[in-house]
Order: structure tokens, then sequence, then C-alpha cells
């Protein structure tokens, strides 16, 4: 969990971490408060903005209001109530609007235009009230005016990841999700439960408008709706009265009435719809529930997060009788860092669906599988009745049938009244008939007042829009396709058509990943300071994510994701997980240069007065321990990678090995461990200052090649876990996608056949044919097309594109055209060929690894690369550089590209008595430091 801080002119304050952050509890309420009560050692101050992001990913921001400072053990810590940002709209100041009759959106935006926020989803049907007026007042004041006239209210806060772009107003009919997709449950996530009473129900109702002009012009009754109802200005409920009237003293029921009130109405039958309206809402008791529950998003299960509004299910076996609700979220107090929620249910009704299914189950037991039908049959009758009893008993307390009997007909029964033909008089309800043909059900009724039959059963079977079972067992099952609920997997019977969708597991790997062809998955990272939450973003997956492995600090936490890209374009992501083993490594290498840091810094302080104390020498070897409790770690570490399997054995005898021993081998091997812990003993048993600053000088030669093989063997280390880690994410990718052909998973399909190539043998599937086998006869494998071939009997491999990590071949390597080649040959000889005087090909050069020269001077021999060419050797390069050396760290002399000229006596004359002589201009051409031309000039 993070919050990011931002203060009252949205710049960036800071992020309040794990560490920082000690309690936070949200409680959020159905067109109510929404506020974040914080306790965190990051210091607020009022007018703080705290943005942050639930479990389930929604971003909200807070304003802090009266943060207060403790000071406690430890230190001090803020507390504060912060409230949804929603209550800036108080500092906006509309003077004089009036939305007379506008509808929501049009009422919304007048609301919102002194202010910075925006409209967000409105689908609240219908309009504001007539006489709705804005005068006087603040912007947040007018949005309550106008929720008053219908509608929930819903905020959104949106952000690129560093900051908010924008904050949106919605105005929902119906916050949250509905059809009951979440249940609580006692022994899964239930963990207390109290039910509160609010109101008693009502059975009919008065319905009062506004006052009737009078001839003077001024206003007498209320406007009643008598004149449409029959003379009743009452509206009343024959069931409710049932149910919850009260008794009249006559054996009969007299109403419990209530009253309804719109000030604005002048129209009789709108107001008697409306009174009818309220009337319905308020024919039962008002009931609360308030439960205590387990937040199992914070445990990974994403699909069981609920939020304000949603409409859940609460089932809890201790009360007696078993409690079965379906309500709405009203309120939810969740606590974000300790994983509990209290919810808060209003609207509740007990539902029939629960009943039926806790029977089903009790029956149920009697049939396990089809031979126990015989066994039902042998049940004793006591308990069968009592399983009768127990249904009967759940029947009756869910309230009365109506009954309607015709010779036509049958019997219907009915949850409510029926006319005389058998028909609902509320165009609602359910009902069942029974006739000689056999019985039918409807769950609700169409447009024109009939039932909506759904569900037969006669002699030859059922028929049914859903029949909902625990197991569904017999000898034939005959269907068109079996599907799930969202027909993402099906199987046609009449086609054989068989898909499974992504995500589906067979022992708890996937066996199905796309629903045409994943093409491509590449592997994000991104780093955050929680090595439990990921540095997820709602709005943009891919924000702070990268290809490139970002890198390692302290008190950070890699973490990694896939993007999986579909055959058709589009885009998925995985979950994120934690580099754990990378981290790990990455905190062992940091934490023991770190110990070295220590330990060198401690042995400065103690020499640098010339004399090391005894203090000092127990602080050196405090100092030390850590060192080598390190080394012990990153040794384990050593020998954990060394036999991991996924790791490349060249790199680790080649790479990780070497680097291991140079930094913690023996002496003799060269390690440099050794030889720096002497040097620290030296300069523990000095017993001057002469001895001192010479033991010194060599402890300091002696911590930098250590410290420099620790780091170095550290970054081998990293680099192995890394390459495992990588190497595990490319077996599962090229398990899924290294065989794909067009549209069909051929490696998928070859394992299962084959039991994961355990099984030899050839087979069919799908129009296409694998074989798996340890010895295979046969001359030339090709592709379709052939492009690329193996012939098995001459041994040539044809192919367009290789890509190999390593390869080991003995022999020769030809690369070229059958005229121009290179080719590699069993002398270690890089040979070329190319016609000179026919058509064939000669070996015209080559470059031999193989050679050696003998030093006539120092009697030695030397071994290094032969150039030999059959005309010419020819160097184009811009300039060419030597050393004197094997060695590549050395300086290198480049070779001199121009004319030298030097004079010189070029002729010598005696003409007897004297003698004369001419000079000359003798050049040398030079390039690239050798002589290409030589010439005398001026004789």
């Amino acid at each position: 969990m993070r919050v990011d801080v931002y203060d009252r002119h949205d710049a960036y304050v800071g992020t309040i971490g794990p560490r920082q952050l000690l309690s936070m509890v949200h409680t959020d309420e159905l067109n109510g408060s929404d506020e974040l009560s914080i306790t965190t050692a990051f210091p607020l101050h009022e007018g703080y903005r705290l943005v942050w992001a639930d479990r389930l990913g929604t971003v909200h921001e807070h304003v802090c209001q009266k943060p207060k400072a403790s000071r406690e053990t430890g230190g001090v810590v803020w507390t504060d109530t912060a409230l949804n940002s929603i209550c800036e709209l108080f500092g906006d100041f509309i003077f004089d609007k009036r939305p007379y009759g506008y509808g929501f959106l049009q009422a919304l935006n007048v609301c919102l235009e002194p202010t910075r926020w925006e409209a967000g989803t409105v689908d609240q049907r219908g309009t504001v009230d007539a006489g709705l007026t804005f005068y006087h007042t603040s912007s947040r004041e007018a949005l309550q005016d106008i929720l008053e006239c219908g509608g929930e209210l819903e905020t959104q806060v949106v952000t690129d990841g560093t900051r908010v772009t924008g904050r949106r107003v919605g105005i929902r009919s119906h916050r949250g999700r509905s059809g009951g997709h979440r249940r609580f449950s006692y022994g899964k996530d239930l963990t207390s439960i109290d039910r509160t009473e609010h109101w008693g129900a009502i059975t009919a109702c008065y319905g009062f408008g506004k006052g009737i002009e009078t001839e003077g012009g001024g206003h007498g009754r209320k406007l009643t709706f008598g004149s449409v109802n029959g003379g009743k200005d009452y509206v009343e409920d024959a069931a409710a009265l049932k149910l919850y009237g009260r008794p009249d003293g006559n054996g009969g029921m007299a109403h419990v009435f209530g009253t309804f009130s719109d000030r604005d109405c002048d129209d009789a039958a709108t107001l008697l719809a409306e009174t009818r309206a309220y009337l319905d809402a308020h024919k039962e008791p008002g009931v609360t529930y308030s439960a205590d529950v387990i937040d199992l998003v914070a445990m990974g299960r994403d699909w069981e997060g609920v939020a304000v509004g949603d409409d859940v299910q609460i089932v809890d076996t201790c009360f007696s009788p078993a409690l079965r609700c379906e309500g709405r979220v009203t309120k939810l107090v969740t606590d974000e860092l300790g994983g509990s929620m209290r919810v808060t249910l209003g609207n509740i009704t007990e539902t029939m669906t629960d009943m039926w299914l806790s029977q089903q189950r009790q029956v149920s037991s009697l049939s396990k599988r089809s031979s126990s039908w015989d066994v039902a049959a042998s049940t004793p009758p006591s308990y069968l009745q009592q399983v009768m009893d127990s249904m009967n008993a759940q029947f009756n307390m869910s309230g009365s049938s109506y009954t309607f009997t015709s010779f036509e007909q049958g019997t219907i029964y009915a949850s409510v009244p029926m006319d005389a033909n058998g028909r609902s008089t509320t165009g609602k309800g359910s009902a069942m008939q029974l006739c000689s043909q056999g019985f039918r059900i409807a769950s609700g009724c169409k447009a024109d007042g009939s039932w909506d039959w759904r569900t037969f059963g006669t002699g030859e079977g059922f028929t049914a829009d859903l029949i909902t079972v625990g197991t569904l067992m017999g000898d034939l099952i005959k269907a068109g396709t079996i599907q799930d609920r969202t027909g993402r997997n099906y199987w046609n019977l009449d086609t054989g058509d068989f898909h499974l969708a992504p995500g589906t597991q067979l022992d708890g790997k996937d066996i199905a990943t796309s629903d045409t062809v994943v093409a491509s998955r590449v592997k994000l990272y991104a780093k955050n300071m929680s090595d439990t939450v990921p540095p997820t973003n709602a709005w943009n997956p891919e924000y702070g994510w990268s290809e490139q492995l970002p890198e390692w600090s302290d008190g950070y936490y890699i973490w990694s994701m896939e993007r999986i890209t579909m055959g058709d374009g589009s885009v998925r992501y995985s979950t994120p997980v934690l580099e754990g083993a990378y981290n790990k490594a990455c905190k062992a290498s940091h934490d023991v240069q770190s110990s070295l840091g220590d330990i060198d810094s401690t042995i400065k302080d103690a020499t640098k007065d010339g004399i090391v104390t005894e203090a000092e020498k127990a602080a050196v070897k405090k100092a030390m321990q850590d060192v080598d409790k390190e080394r012990e770690e990153l040794s384990d570490q050593y020998r954990t990678l060394k036999a991991n399997s996924a790791l490349n054995s060249q790199y680790v005898s080649s790479v990780l090995t070497p680097k291991y021993t140079a930094a913690f081998g023996s002496t003799a091997e060269g390690g440099t461990y050794g030889e720096y812990c002497d040097r620290v003993n030296d300069v523990l048993e000095c017993k001057t200052a002469g001895e001192l600053e010479t033991a010194t000088l060599e402890y300091d030669t002696a911590y930098s090649a250590y410290s420099t093989a620790v780091k170095e063997y550290a970054a081998a280390a990293t680099a192995a876990q890394h390459a495992i880690e990588q190497k595990d994410a490319k077996d599962y990718a090229d398990g899924i996608l290294s065989a794909y052909d067009e549209q069909l998973g051929q490696q998928e399909i070859f394992n299962r056949l084959t039991n994961n190539g355990a099984t030899q043998g050839v087979y069919m599937e799908n129009g296409k044919l694998y074989i798996n086998a340890s010895y295979m006869s046969a001359g030339t494998i090709a592709d379709a097309k052939g492009r690329n071939s193996w012939n098995l009997k001459t041994g040539v491999l044809t192919t367009n594109y290789m890509t190999a990590n390593n390869i080991t071949a003995g022999g020769t390597f030809k690369c070229g055209s059958s005229r121009y080649y290179t080719m590699l040959n069993s002398t270690g000889q890089m040979a070329g060929y190319r016609p000179t005087t026919g058509e064939s090909a000669n070996k015209v050069a080559y470059i031999d690894f193989t050679a050696s020269t003998y030093n006539n001077v120092d009697k030695k021999t030397y071994y290094g690369i032969q150039m030999q060419a059959q005309g010419s050797v020819r160097i184009s390069s811009p300039s060419i550089s030597t050393a004197a050396t094997s060695s590549t760290s050395v300086t290198t002399t480049t070779g001199r590209t121009e004319t030298i000229s030097q004079q010189l006596v070029s002729s010598v004359r005696d003409n007897g008595s004297t003698i004369s002589w001419t000079y000359g201009n003798f050049t040398l051409g030079m390039i690239n430091g050798l002589v290409t031309s030589v010439g005398l000039v001026g004789t």
C-alpha cells in the first residue's frame, strides 16, 4: 500500500511507504460520507491531498482536514480523518442559477460550472424538480439538492501515475454491481453480523400534491388523486395488509397508513403513480445488516471484491433459522492494511433461492451416484418426513399463495392476487400452474401482464431455461452445445468443436492461453518500495514498466509481468509477480559491499592517529564478523546457482566460478579473501606508527583487490539469477508459442497425445499427424514449401534462418555460394575460396590459429596467428596501431601515413685540388606505418 501526497496546489510532496503507514481505514457510504482515517509517520498538514488506489484498483483522493501530531514512543505520528476531494466544492459559489426541470446531466453541468470538476457518467433518468434553484449556495450543496431529486453520487479520480489529471462527478441510477454477484458466508469470510430494524411496514398510503389555487389567487387544500382512483385518496396493498396489518377487533385486519407528499406535483395521475411507488418501497419493514468480513481481495482473490452499491448476499447458518438474505451495500468500512471490512446492507429481502438450495442439498445426499437410488428408496420414512417437514416450514415462512382454479387452466398458485382470468393484478410476481398436462412455472410477467412461463414438466420430461444442480448424473445426455455462462468455454456435441478459453488449467498448468493465437509474450519490469503491492496503474497498465530490467537500489523491489499480444492484436497483461530471487541476490550483493565499506571506514578511523586502541581493535573484529557472515551467504548462493540446471554450464565454468574463486577462493587458487584477512590482522598487530603506516598501505592494496573481486562476483551472481528467471519464463512461453501452426497449438496437442513425450507412436488429431519415436528412418524432413529441409541420409541441413545460442561442430563449416565461400576446417584454418584460373573455386588465402614461431634470441616458442595468401594481402583501414605486448589494456601506437623526406649527398666529384658534391632528397612514402614508395630527387 502506498499513498502519494500533494499539497493544496497539487505539487508533489512525497510518498507514504509501507513502513511509514501505521493504519488506514476507508469509510464509504452510499450518498453519504467518504472519508479516510489515517495514522502515519509522514508529516501531514491541512489541505494535503492523499492519492491512493484500493485493492480493486480504484483511485481515491482525500483532503486532510485537521491533522494532529502526537509524540509517541519512537517518534512523532500524525493522524487525520481526510474527506473525499469532492468536499472542495464547498468553496465554489453559485450566485443564482435556476435549472427548472432540467435533465440530471444538464443540471449537473450547471452545478459544476464554477469548479474544476467535470461531469462523469450520468444514467439517472428523468428530470430534477421543477422548482429546483441554486441561490446563494455552494456547488457542493447544489449537488446535494440534485441528489435529493434522484440518483446516487459517484466520484472518479483520474491519474497518469504521477499526478491527478481529472476529477469527475457521476449521478448513477444504480451505483455498483447488481445481481448479487458476491456472497458472504459464515465459515468462509463472514466473522460477525448485526441486524437492525428501522421502521415498520405500511399497508396503505395517502398521497398529497401541490396546493390547489383558489379563485382569490391563494392556495387551498392539497391535490389528491381520488378522482382517478375510484374515489379513494389512498393506495393499498392486500398482500402487505395480510402480513403486516393490525387486527381490527372484528376478526379482520386494519391498514397501517402512511403519507406521501410532493409539493410540486399538480397532476392527479402522476401523484397516484408516485404514491404507489412510495408504498411499494415501504410495504416491508426496513432492515439493515452490518457484517464484519474478511477482505479476500487482499489474499489475491480479486473476484471476491465488493464496493458500495453492490448487490450482495449474506449466509449465516449460526442463526436459527439460518439467515439467508440479499441487499445493497450502503456502507463499507475497509481496513486497508488489516484485510478486514465491515459491510452494511440495506433494502434486505430474504430469498427463496437459498431455501431451495438448502433443501436440495439434503435431498441430494440420498443419491450421490446412480447406483444409490435403491438406497434412497429404502431410506426410512421418518427421515423423508423430516426433510419434507423442513421444506414445508421454509415455504410457510415466506408467506401464503393466491389460488386460481378453472376447468380450462387447472390450478394456478401465485405470489400476488390474480384477476378473473388467472393473471397477475400487479404486473409482476411468480406463479405455478398444475393441470392434467403437467406443470409450468413463471418467475415474472410479460409486458401484456400474462405470466411468462419458462419452466415446464410433463410425463415426457422437463424443459427449462435454467436448471441449477450440484451434480448432474445420467446414462445419456443429449445436447447441442455445453458451455459456461459467458460462452468462452464450450463443447458443440453436434459438430465436435471444443474450445477452452484463456486461463483454463489442468493440474495447475495452463492448457489454454488464447482465443486465437498468442502472437508474442514480452516480459516487463518495474520497481517500487513495496514487496507486497505491485506498481499497478488502472488506467495505463504499462506506466512505469519497461522491457529493460531497472537498476536495483536498496529499499526498492523489482516486479515483473508479461505483455501478451494475441493474434487479433489485442493485448493482455499477466498478474505482476515479485522477482523474489533476483531481489534477494541484489540485496545480498548490496549487504556484502556495505559491510566491506563499513569495515574499511572503521579501519581508516582506527589508523588515522597512528595507533590502534583495544576498543578500535574490537570494533574492527566486530565489523569483520559482518563481512564473514555476508561471505558465507554469498558462498551458499554460489552453490545454489551452480547446482541449478537452468543456468548455462558454460556460464558457470567460464564466468561465475572464476569470479567466485577470485573473491572467495584460497590464496593458492588466486582468491583475494585470504590476503585481505591477513592484511587486516597485520594492521591490528602493529606496535609502532611506522609499522602501522606500512601495514595500512598493504591493507589498502588488499582491500581494493578484494572489494573489486566481490563486486564482480556479485554482478555475475545477480546476472545468473536473472538468467535463471528468464530461462523459466522462456521455457513457459516456449511451451505455449514454439509449436503453433496457424491457429492450432500443435506442441500442446503433441504433449497431451504423447504424455509429454513419454509415449511413442503415431497419432492423428484434427487432420494432422504427430510422430514420437526414439528412432526414425527417413529420407528428407522438410516443411510444406521446401524452404527448410534435413536430409537424414546425407546429413545436409538446409534452412533460411537459424538462431543458435551455442554450436559445437566437428569437421568443416562452409558459408557462402558455390564459387565464393569461406570454410572453417578441422585443422584450425579459416580459408577463403574463389575462382582464379577457371570456373572452380580455389583456396586463395587462409588464417591459421595453430601456427607457432621460435625466437632464437630468448629461445622461446610463441603461439598466435598466421596469415597466408596466394597473391596479396590487402588492408583497408584509416589507421593501424600496434604494441609489443599481448595485453589489450596497453596503449598502442598508430602507424604514420605521410611522405618522409631526408636530404642526402647524392654524388661526390673529385676536381683535382677540390672535391664537390651534390645534394638530393631521399623520400619514403608511408601508409599506416608501412613503406609504400622510395624516391631520390635532385641528383
